[in-house]
């Protein structure tokens, strides 16, 4: 038997699985554990859906005017008066509309009074200069010159989800806003005189206690930050929270925590005896927040041990710590994870079970004898020399579309995490660690494709594939190639499937002639991505 038993989830059913309404959604999220291209798929919809309500709740519903009062009727009215003049003659309704119009000053005195009273009021607020933000930031800047120093603990979330330090440090290098800082009025203000033209909005009553803080909001078209937006505290002047939106990016929110108990931060070991006359100075202490190096040393601590591929654990860094989240990983496996990273600085370990609903078998890919035959059923079976060769091809040819997902996954995590702009202002020797453990993976990926090559070519010519050439596509760095890599051997394990029966066709595949010289031109296509992938010398 060949090792194709489900098909992938549509769309729709992603859907309903997100909402809890799908029919066995418990036979779903175990095939979503096993199954590469179903759960990258479900992680994008996902973020899809907290984009859209992150949107309604932080960009909208926060300013959105209250509604007016509902509109009167006035269309009896108007129908009346037509209905009143309609028989009167002409000259009798100008003849009421001049009198009307024009009465004597007794009568429209008081209409008069009242409209230069109106026009003084205008006046008056058209006359009263506004609020610049420029001034409020400064009077923060000011404010915070005089403040005792003192660290912040911050949250940072970026479409309601904790962020990639990594990746939004690099969004905010390339606006030219101060990451090091970014909850203060000085790197907002630093970011805010640089743009050549921007939108200003300050929204403040500083006498009223409904209104505690000054809200500013700067948008421009002149930055890849788009719009931001700080809430300043009325009383000290001090960054309360500040959302930042990137162009084509999910909203970043970042706020200040309260300051943990100092009992909480002392450490229960003793103190260290105070060096000998004589002997070298202690290094000096690290510093209290983690590194792209830190991470990038746990990512290859996790790297050797394989815990990279396929198992489910993920890193996260943020400003105080390096978690490593782990669900259903077994104990055997737990603790290989933490003698691996466990005394490395920064690091926490959390391990989970899995749900209940997600605590079956995973879904295998094997399917019975009474499976969806593909058009190329009988002739795979001719080329090959029967069903059993044709299953044992097919187990071949998944086997190795499987691992080369999981390599391409962790590849691309590797390239999320350390981008272009991460990368460069990395050290050398941290520099060096990261190009080697992209080389690993993109030699990995180098012997796979070789192995998908040998067994898939001589069969898809035979089905009569006729790739057309195309040329190597050109793309700036690796991180670009590793993106553009993943997205093409994920289309190309679908029309495997395809062919191989385990699938039908959607709207995005090519008809039935097209499909083994599709597949061809998608193995040429990565081997060409493939070699941008290695590290030069």
């Amino acid at each position: 038997m060949s090792r194709l038993e489900t098909r992938h989830l549509s769309q729709e059913e992603m859907l309903k699985l997100a909402d809890g309404e799908l029919p066995g959604s418990a036979q779903a999220r175990a095939h979503l554990e096993a199954c590469w291209q179903c759960r990258a798929d479900f992680e994008e919809l996902q973020a899809s859906i907290g984009e859209l309500i992150r949107y309604r709740k932080s960009a909208w519903q926060p300013y959105a005017p209250p509604p007016p009062a509902p509109w009167a009727d006035l269309r009896p009215r108007f129908q009346q008066a037509d209905a009143g003049l309609a028989n009167r003659p002409l000259f009798t309704r100008l003849a009421g509309w001049f009198s009307s119009t024009f009465r004597p000053p007794t009568r429209w005195a008081p209409a008069a009074v009242a409209m230069l009273a109106m026009a003084a009021i205008i006046y008056q607020f058209w006359d009263t200069p506004r609020v610049e933000a420029a001034v409020i930031l400064r009077k923060a800047v000011d404010a915070a010159a005089v403040r005792p120093a003192s660290a912040k603990r911050l949250d940072i979330r970026q479409g309601g989800r904790p962020a990639e330090p990594a990746a939004v440090e690099a969004l905010f290098r390339a606006a030219h806003y101060d990451w090091r800082n970014p909850l203060s009025a000085k790197a907002y203000l630093d970011w805010f005189d640089q743009l050549s033209q921007k939108q200003e909005e300050v929204i403040s009553d500083p006498d009223s206690a409904s209104a505690p803080a000054w809200l500013i909001r700067t948008t421009t078209r002149h930055s890849e930050l788009v719009q931001a937006t700080l809430l300043l505290s009325r009383d000290d002047w001090q960054a309360l929270e500040g959302t930042f939106q990137f162009r084509g990016q999910e909203l970043i929110r970042i706020r200040e925590l309260a300051a943990e108990p100092a009992a909480e931060t002392l450490s229960t070991a003793a103190a260290p005896p105070p060096p000998a006359a004589g002997a070298p100075a202690a290094p000096p202490s690290r510093t209290a927040s983690p590194s792209p190096g830190d991470e990038l040393r746990v990512t290859a601590a996790l790297h050797r041990i394989s815990a990279d591929l396929g198992d489910p654990v993920d890193i996260a860094r943020s400003f105080e710590r390096i978690l490593i989240t782990g669900v259903g990983i077994p104990a055997e496996r737990r603790r290989q994870i933490q003698e691996a990273v466990g005394a490395m600085p920064f690091v926490e370990l959390q391990f989970q079970e899995p749900a209940a609903s997600s605590s079956l078998p995973s879904a295998s890919r094997r399917i019975s004898s009474t499976r969806r035959a593909s058009p190329f059923q009988q002739q795979l079976e001719q080329q090959l020399g029967g069903r059993p060769a044709l299953d044992q091809f097919t187990d071949l040819i998944l086997d190795a579309t499987d691992q080369m997902m999981s390599q391409a996954h962790a590849l691309r995590r590797l390239a999320e995490r350390f981008p272009r702009a991460v990368e460069t202002s990395l050290p050398p020797e941290d520099r060096a660690l990261l190009d080697k453990l992209r080389g690993e993976h993109a030699a990995a990926l180098r012997e796979l494709l070789a192995r998908i090559h040998a067994d898939a070519s001589p069969v898809l010519r035979a089905l009569s594939a006729q790739p057309s050439p195309a040329p190597a596509p050109q793309l700036q760095d690796w991180q670009a190639s590793t993106s553009r890599f993943f997205e093409t051997a994920r289309r190309m394990e679908r029309l495997f499937t395809i062919l191989l029966g385990g699938a039908t066709a959607d709207s995005g595949a090519p008809d039935e002639a097209g499909l083994p010289s599709e597949l061809l031109a998608s193995l040429h296509q990565l081997t060409q991505l493939g070699q941008a992938l290695e590290p030069r010398p």
